[in-house]
């Protein structure tokens, strides 16, 4: 597993004053904090949709790598070849991910 260099999940998509908001949220009665804002490309006819869309890919993105270390954990086991084209796709995008930082 790599270390943790970003906010925990799970994190939660909000429209801010003028973008949308990726929140951690601390508990469902506290506050939560801003882990960014979500700008969309300036020209595009559905701005609003996309910026949305985005947001909500970038909220997911804690789950995702949880579930990427989870698949490569569990293919290390497992140690059949035929996942090695996966198993090598789903390092490198924890790669890209974390830093490199394991």
């Amino acid at each position: 597993m790599s270390k943790q260099a970003h906010t925990p999940g799970p994190w939660e998509v909000h429209w801010g004053e003028y973008y949308p908001e990726v929140r951690k949220r601390f508990r469902p009665d506290h506050h939560s904090i801003v882990c960014g804002t979500v700008h969309g490309y300036m020209y595009s006819e559905n701005r609003e949709a996309e910026q949305r869309a985005n947001a909500r890919l970038i909220a997911a993105a804690p789950d995702l790598l949880e579930a990427l270390n989870n698949l490569i954990a569990a293919m290390d086991r497992d140690g059949d070849l035929k996942y090695e084209t996966l198993r090598e796709d789903a390092r490198h995008i924890v790669e890209l991910a974390t830093g490199g930082d394991k």
